[in-house]
């Protein structure tokens, strides 16, 4: 037996012929592929020591966002918490007026509100995903791809956010925010949250601002009297009732005009004949003749006066003074008319009248109380007497309006007694305006009256 010929059940491993050349890269082939194991195992864990560093980092970061996104979410909801409970609140002012709060855009408010809900919203979603999905899933494209879209939008919402701010704030000068209100007019506000609130917005402002330089020492007297003193500019305007049919507005705004010829749409029955430019003023001229003097009055066209002169007031154009200063038979008062800031609070109006010779006449629906006073304060004088829900017409004795020696003076005494009633009751004297007619007889002036609505006995009434 052949002992060099290999046996077919010789082992697998001895299957090597001693005489065949054996190669020496072999066992050091194996040993290499053993260390590349190595290798990449380390290098595995050193990538996944690195995430889990990043993995920690962002999830710090998203922690500290969300406590940001909360903490504007909070002032915001306490600025509007503050302004709902302070919002009808009447201050009263230097003069004596009381004042409401100027009116607020609450558009800013409620679009940052909307942002800090939705970014705390998508903060919170982030966190609850990183901290309850497997690390297959947070590294898949689908993961990826929904949180740079919510990024995105948080962030890209808080840009267009600080762009309105600045292009309605600084290009547009628009209406009052919550917080320009409540910081800029700080000194105007007796409300205390309103000035708490002034400081918690203004830290939160300046939290990543550089801080504030320590103020000087106030000036001197002679450096205050030499700067230049503040630029205060006051707006007045004019009405004027011309002819027997026309109004005249100088000095409005055309959105003024418009409102007030709502106004007279609405109150004047017999509707406008037409608006046009006169000169340099806007004409109003009204079917029928409203101005037309008569003995007995037009409580129409006193109606219509009283609600152009409360929708003046309401926008904040409050009656200086009536004056004429033509010498005109026909002429009539001028109104002139200051624009205040704040706007004053609404009122009730009246407008009373004193027709014939004996006639005292209350138009647009008096209060009760007040008809009830003027009635016992003239007591025996009364001779007659006609009240309405719309008006009161009370006739008194002697024909107080066509006196003559010594009763000019007792004419006087029912005026101051019925100025006092008046007071008693809340009301004060707006304005008196002129009636007369061509032949400048037969016309007393109308008393225009008005109480701040909500008036009680005992409050106290301002003038202005």
């Amino acid at each position: 037996m052949d002992l060099g010929v290999p046996s077919a059940y010789e082992s697998y491993s001895n299957r090597l012929d001693p005489h065949d050349e054996v190669d020496d890269d072999y066992a050091a082939k194996e040993f290499q592929s053993v260390s590349d194991q190595h290798v990449l195992l380390r290098r595995r864990h050193a990538r996944n020591k690195r995430r889990g560093a990043f993995d920690t980092v962002r999830l710090c970061l998203r922690i500290l966002i969300l406590l940001l996104d909360l903490s504007i979410l909070s002032l915001l909801i306490h600025g509007v918490n503050i302004r709902e409970k302070t919002y009808n609140s009447v201050d009263r002012n230097e003069d004596g007026w009381g004042t409401q709060r100027a009116s607020v855009n609450m558009f800013s408010t409620w679009l940052m509100l909307a942002i800090a809900v939705f970014a705390s919203f998508v903060q919170m979603i982030a966190l609850a995903t990183h901290l309850s999905l497997p690390q297959s899933l947070r590294d898949g494209w689908v993961h990826t791809v929904a949180v740079l879209a919510s990024s995105g939008t948080v962030i890209a919402a808080w840009v267009i956010a600080t762009i309105y701010f600045i292009v309605d704030k600084e290009v547009l000068q628009g209406d009052w925010d919550l917080w320009s209100w409540s910081c800029q007019n700080r000194s105007g506000h007796s409300s205390g949250p309103w000035v708490t609130l002034c400081i918690e917005m203004m830290s939160t402002s300046k939290a990543t601002e550089t801080p504030e330089k320590v103020p000087d020492l106030p000036p001197s007297f002679q450096e205050t009297m030499a700067s230049s003193p503040p630029i205060f500019q006051t707006q007045f305007a004019c009405m004027t009732f011309n002819m027997f049919d026309r109004i005249r507005f100088i000095n409005f705004t055309e959105a003024e005009v418009s409102a007030i010829k709502e106004v007279v749409a609405a109150r004047w029955s017999p509707g406008l004949s037409h608006v046009q430019p006169y000169g340099e003023s806007m004409e109003f001229r009204l079917r029928g003749r409203p101005w037309l003097h008569r003995g007995d009055g037009n409580d129409d066209s006193r109606r219509l006066m009283l609600r152009i002169l409360e929708k003046l007031f309401d926008m904040g154009w409050v009656l200086q003074g009536a004056m004429e200063i033509t010498l005109k038979s026909e002429s009539k008062d001028s109104l002139i008319f200051r624009k205040q800031d704040p706007i004053p609070p609404p009122c009730d109006w009246i407008c009373i009248s004193f027709d014939n010779s004996d006639k005292l006449k209350i138009v647009d629906s008096p209060p009760k109380d007040l008809t009830d006073a003027i009635l016992q304060t003239f007591g025996r004088d009364v001779r007659r007497k006609e009240i309405t829900s719309d008006r009161a017409k009370i006739h008194l004795a002697n024909t107080p309006w066509n006196p003559s020696g010594t009763d000019t003076v007792q004419t006087r005494i029912i005026l101051l007694k019925l100025i006092e009633t008046l007071e008693r009751c809340g009301f004060t004297i707006y304005a008196t305006i002129g009636s007369k007619g061509e032949d400048e007889e037969g016309a007393q002036d109308l008393l225009v009256c008005q109480r701040v609505k909500g008036w009680i006995p005992g409050a106290p009434i301002w003038h202005r």
